[in-house]
Parts: C-alpha cells; sequence; structure tokens
C-alpha cells in the first residue's frame, strides 16, 4: 500500500470513527423517549451512512432511516447532526427528505439515502452495477412475494426465544418429534410437498393467527449469504453449465441484523403457516432447493416447531390436540414426548 492508499485508510477509518460516535449519541437520545421503540442501529458498510430501524408510536409500520453523515467539522458538530437525527427519527416521517423512499421487508424506509449499499449514490462505480444490484434486488424481493413469504430486518419478534428454546417448549402441554420414514439421512426438508403441506394444514388448525407466523433460517446456510460455490450442477460430457444463481435474499437483508438465539444468528421472515414448504433458494430458474425453516411459531405462540441446525427431525411443542393430530399424518413417523 502506497502512501495514498495508507491517507485514504486512515481517512475512511477515522470517518467510520466519527460516524459511530454521531450514531452512538443519536441512539441514546432515541432510546430515550418513550414514544420510540429502538430495533436496531448500526453504521453503514460505507462509513458516511447510518442506519436506524425503529418504531414510533405516531406511525402504524416499523419505519427506516438511512442517513448520510456529514464529514467532521467542528468539535460539537456531531452532537448537531445526532440531535437532529433523533428529532427526526422520534416522529413519523415528515418533508421532503423525509418522504418514504421505498418498502423492503415490511419497514418503511426514509431519508437521504436507499438503505442497500450497493444502490447508494455515492457509491463509487458505474451505473450499470447500480442498476445490476437494484435488479438482482427486484427479483429477489418477487420471488419471496410469490412464496408469500418476507424477509426482514426487524428481529424483534424473536426475542421471546433470545435464551433457549428449550425453555419455550417444556412449557407447553405435548410435544412430538417427527422424522422422515426413511431414516436419519433424509431429513424432514426431503419430504415430499403433499407430506409438508398435509403438516402445514394441521398446524395452521392449531392458531388462531395462522397467516401470521414467523420464520427463522440458519444465517450459516450457504446460500443465505450468496456464497461462492454453493452451488455445482452436476454436468454430462458436452453441457454448458447453467448461469450462477441470481443472489437468494435482497442485499439489505443479507447484510442486515439476525436474530441471535442461544447463541446461533437466524434470518427472520414472516407469512402465513402454510408457505413453510416454499423456503430454500433457487440453484436455477427452474430448480428449487426446499429449506425447511429452523424455527416456526405463530403470533399467538400456541405452538412451536423447532427443526435444529444439525437434526434430521421436527420437533412440536403445543396443545395435546395438535399432537393427536400429527399423529394422523401419512409419510411420516412420529414420536410422543409427553
Amino acid at each position: 500500500m502506497g502512501i495514498q492508499g495508507w491517507l485514504r485508510a486512515r481517512e475512511r477509518e477515522r470517518r467510520r470513527a466519527w460516524a459511530q460516535q454521531v450514531l452512538e449519541v443519536a441512539t441514546a437520545m432515541i432510546e430515550a423517549d418513550e414514544n420510540t421503540d429502538l430495533v436496531s442501529a448500526v453504521v453503514d458498510g460505507d462509513p458516511v451512512f447510518v442506519r436506524i430501524v425503529y418504531r414510533s408510536r405516531w406511525w402504524p409500520r416499523v419505519l427506516g432511516y438511512r442517513g448520510h453523515v456529514p464529514a467532521p467539522g467542528r468539535r460539537d458538530s456531531s452532537r448537531e447532526y445526532a440531535e437532529q437525527l433523533s428529532r427526526l427519527a422520534v416522529c413519523e416521517p415528515l418533508g421532503r427528505q423525509a418522504e418514504v423512499l421505498t418498502v423492503d421487508g415490511g419497514i418503511e424506509w426514509w431519508g437521504d439515502g436507499y438503505p442497500t449499499l450497493h444502490l447508494s449514490p455515492d457509491l463509487a462505480g458505474s451505473t450499470a452495477t447500480a442498476d445490476a444490484a437494484a435488479a438482482d434486488d427486484n427479483e429477489a424481493w418477487a420471488r419471496w412475494r410469490e412464496r408469500r413469504l418476507t424477509p426482514l430486518t426487524d428481529t424483534g419478534p424473536a426475542r421471546w426465544l433470545a435464551q433457549s428454546t428449550r425453555t419455550a417448549h417444556v412449557a407447553y402441554p405435548a410435544r412430538a418429534v417427527l422424522r422422515h420414514p426413511d431414516g436419519p439421512n433424509s431429513g424432514i426438508s426431503g419430504l415430499p410437498a403433499p407430506v409438508l403441506d398435509a403438516l402445514c394444514t394441521v398446524l395452521a388448525r392449531h392458531t388462531s393467527t395462522p397467516d401470521e407466523c414467523w420464520f427463522c433460517v440458519w444465517d450459516g446456510y450457504a446460500w443465505v449469504h450468496d456464497t461462492p460455490g454453493s452451488f455445482t450442477p452436476y454436468l454430462r460430457e458436452g453441457e454448458t453449465a447453467p448461469p450462477p444463481p441470481k443472489p437468494a435474499l435482497p442485499s439489505m437483508i443479507r447484510s442486515g441484523p439476525r436474530a441471535t438465539i442461544a447463541q446461533f444468528d437466524y434470518v427472520l421472515f414472516s407469512g402465513p403457516v402454510t408457505a413453510a414448504p416454499r423456503m430454500g433458494w433457487y440453484g436455477t430458474p427452474g430448480w428449487f432447493w426446499v429449506e425447511w425453516p429452523n424455527l416456526i411459531w405463530p403470533t399467538d405462540r400456541v405452538w412451536l416447531a423447532d427443526s435444529g441446525i444439525d437434526d434430521d427431525w421436527l420437533e412440536i411443542s403445543g396443545p395435546r390436540g395438535l399432537v393427536d393430530e400429527l399423529d394422523t399424518i401419512a409419510g411420516v413417523t412420529l414420536e410422543r414426548l409427553d
């Protein structure tokens, strides 16, 4: 690294440290306001942007603010910007700068910067790169909407499980474990689609909120991060490899907050319980890999479905009537734990 590169790196670190200072001052002010519930607050990969997700009693939906942090100036300039930011964030979006820019992941974003780093208007690079990233994001959102699933950056609904799923399981009156009938080498994701649909139908009958459920998917799966080499097609001699798959998740979700449960990180989704068999990713436009969610629960929390990261079974806890009905599903084996 030459002297110019070293100076640029040093300046980037200085700007990032200053942006972090601004963010800490602003979030302290926001948290002190009784009308606001702070969900998350981070400095983006671009060090001159801050991103805040919060709830306000003055607005019906979750709000997200992504704002450009001015360059360091006077000693008190960070305090001035933080105060301005906190005043904006504790009320509904107002004025030209605060108009809602986009709705992503169930969050209404506003501010002076789109909340996806790759689409930042100040990011050095070609317009073609930004356009391609926008197209990939739009395609990812469309695919999740088709499956009635919404990836989220608001991880609040998973807080009740933060310490351990085991504590939650033992609180229910009945528990059972479901397994693939072909043995331990075939997990829940490998069950035929009609069996998974029948399972979801039973779960839907035993909740008052079947269309308002939450799904956790482990952050360690390759497709969550669009890891190179996560898809290697089998090719016969003379066949041409298909183009690599598009990112499964929008960029703001790939880099967004995670729900931490018992020391593991998860991406959180919302949707109806019947959408669970549609969780997964596309290796090619015509080939879909099912990834049964690691955790599912409805808003009323009347039951909990838990498939561990390395487990080949599904543990379901809930009312006894639910477990009794699970025992009637053909194509899956059931072991009662209660």
